[in-house]
């Protein structure tokens, strides 16, 4: 890596919530590879969150060897690194690492493993690729061209190990299976635009009744998309939900199967329907509103809403619970106000507080993992995970759980 970087958006200080960028320096064969990225907390301006990169050549491959991530509650301490100059700042003991390897002597991107800053690796192999839909002809030079197979948590007793299937003339997913579980295969079928229209699981067993289908029409004239999934047999259907949406792609309306006639059509109002809207404030934030599942909205006791808030960062800042018909603010003047929860965003720590009160801190780790969880300031349950992000133990430390120090 060379020279100093090009700061983007360079105000001094940077605006609240502002993404820098700084780039490598150079020629143009090394001005599209990003060297860093920071990003600034909405109260003081200061860098609450770093992230940095290396690369093998960034002049020709560049492929990402690794990527550093900084934030404040980090053991670097408080104090965000330095810019970088010359090369990256940021260290193993002062940043959570992701480390990838790549294949030689081939072209860009072909990954051979990646280790994740809890030292977790997922490795990949590459061949020929394997021919799928079966009988079609893959040439003998499709070799590294996509992944044969992975394994998750490589080199460990839990690991587990996928194989893929493509069709060769479009590069589209057929099969996945699941070595590890009994040769689990998963099945994928697309339309013209390769748009995912079919997925079978257990594919590979001969009994229909031990196999699952989940089908997605696409409407694009009305702009609705219709899943339908089995529920009690193979291939019957029942379960269906249909997703409107308006000319700018967002979700407004979503109706699904009930008990009463079967599964819903992909037009009509037939169904449980769900009301869903979001509007962008500038300067603000977004708000989201859904409504509680109804049939008729008008005649329906239990009808009320959800109203979400984002801050300009997308983080959950306030959970608001209505009754009645009427849209609350911003979406309307109705409703009536009876819970609400907000949380309070610090770094990797997050504070939930209710209507009555009462708070609960939760903190995440590297990986975005619950890595504990305090309720009212007085009991801490912390969470371990192994290399699959599987929940392995859970230790409650307060005066009442049986791994409790006694008063």
């Amino acid at each position: 890596m060379g020279g100093a970087g090009a700061v983007l958006n360079a105000a001094s200080p940077p605006a609240s919530g502002l993404l820098n960028a700084y780039w490598n320096p150079g020629d143009n064969r090394t001005r599209n590879t990003l060297l860093e990225t920071r990003l600034y907390a909405p109260d003081d301006g200061n860098p609450k969150a770093v992230t940095q990169f290396e690369y093998d050549d960034p002049k020709s491959s560049a492929n990402i060897t690794r990527q550093l991530g900084w934030d404040n509650q980090l053991p670097g301490g408080a104090s965000p690194p330095a810019s970088p100059t010359t090369a990256v700042t940021l260290t193993s003991s002062s940043a959570a690492v992701t480390v990838r390897s790549y294949l030689p002597g081939v072209p860009k991107g072909v990954l051979l493993s990646e280790t994740d800053p809890s030292l977790n690796v997922t490795a990949f192999t590459y061949a020929q690729a394997r021919q799928a839909p079966e009988g079609s002809y893959c040439p003998a030079s499709y070799v590294n061209l996509y992944p044969d197979s992975a394994t998750l948590a490589a080199g460990r007793p839990e690991a587990q190990v996928r194989k893929y299937y493509y069709d060769c003339a479009t590069g589209l997913l057929r099969h996945v299976v699941f070595d590890s579980n009994r040769s689990l295969k998963t099945s994928f079928g697309y339309d013209l635009y390769g748009r995912l229209i079919e997925q079978i699981e257990a594919s590979e067993q001969g009994d229909p009744a031990k196999k699952r289908r989940t089908v997605t029409q696409f409407d694009d004239l009305n702009r609705t998309v219709r899943v339908v999934r089995d529920r009690s047999a193979f291939n019957d259907g029942l379960l269906a939900t249909v997703y409107h949406f308006n000319q700018l792609g967002e979700l407004y309306l979503q109706r699904q199967t009930d008990d009463s006639g079967g599964p819903v059509s992909s037009s009509g109002t037939d169904g449980v329907k769900t009301v869903s809207v979001e509007r962008t404030v500038a300067g603000t934030g977004r708000y989201s509103l859904v409504s509680n599942p109804y049939r008729n909205a008008a005649s329906e006791t239990t009808m009320g809403w959800a109203l979400r808030t984002f801050d300009r960062e997308g983080r959950l800042t306030q959970e608001s619970f209505y009754r009645g018909a009427g849209k609350p603010t911003p979406f309307g003047s109705g409703g009536q106000l009876t819970g609400q929860v907000s949380y309070a965003h610090a770094g990797d720590t997050t504070t939930i507080t209710e209507s009555g009160g009462s708070t609960q801190t939760v903190t995440v780790d590297a990986l975005g993992r619950i890595g504990s969880a305090t309720v009212g300031g007085i009991g801490t349950a912390v969470y371990g995970y192994d290399a699959l992000d599987n929940l392995k133990t859970v230790t409650q430390t307060d005066a009442t759980s049986y791994l409790g120090v006694p008063p």
